[in-house]
């Protein structure tokens, strides 16, 4: 009994610093991914930018970082897919809500027929400020949208807003 009890912490311990190691190794490979694509090395950079995802799948971070690198790359529908589906994770932040918007936002333009309203970028910074409400770069988004539509008003009354629920927001 005290052999099979030792045998299974003995497994347990092997698993976790298995585990451990992996996550080590996909911080390791996320980091180069970051700086290959910061310098330009798309390809390479998106390739270790996946293993790291691949090594620890629930992270943000990974997926965060390839939807970025994909946008660098001018892969935008690529982009949108990880974006799209990371705001629905935990771990979820401003940012994604504001690169997804602009995902959006490049993508209309490039249909043939642009619409300049581009309501789903406008929706993807709205989804956020409900998710995160005291996150002021998400009101300072949105306003920017409202004044490239000409809608001061609208504009004002954002960053009123914002203010009121972000007031450390600078």
């Amino acid at each position: 009994m005290m052999l099979k009890l030792l045998f299974s912490a003995f497994l347990l311990m092997a698993i976790g610093s298995v585990n451990g190691q992996s996550k080590i190794d996909a911080y390791s490979l996320g980091v180069e991914g970051i700086l290959k694509v910061d310098h330009g090395e798309y390809k390479e950079g998106i390739k270790l930018l996946k293993e790291a995802r691949n090594l620890a799948p629930a992270e943000y971070d990974y997926s965060f970082e390839l939807a970025k690198a994909y946008m660098k790359s001018g892969q935008t529908k690529k982009a949108e897919t990880y974006l799209f589906d990371l705001q629905y994770h935990e771990d979820v932040q401003a940012d994604l809500y504001i690169l997804l918007s602009e995902c959006y936002t490049k993508l209309e333009r490039l249909k043939k027929a642009p619409n300049p309203e581009n309501k789903r970028a406008m929706d993807a910074v709205l989804y956020g400020i409900q998710k995160l409400p005291t996150d002021g770069a998400l009101y300072l988004h949105l306003a920017q949208q409202n004044l490239e539509l000409d809608r001061v008003v609208e504009s004002l009354a954002v960053l009123e807003t914002g203010i009121t629920m972000a007031p450390n927001f600078a």
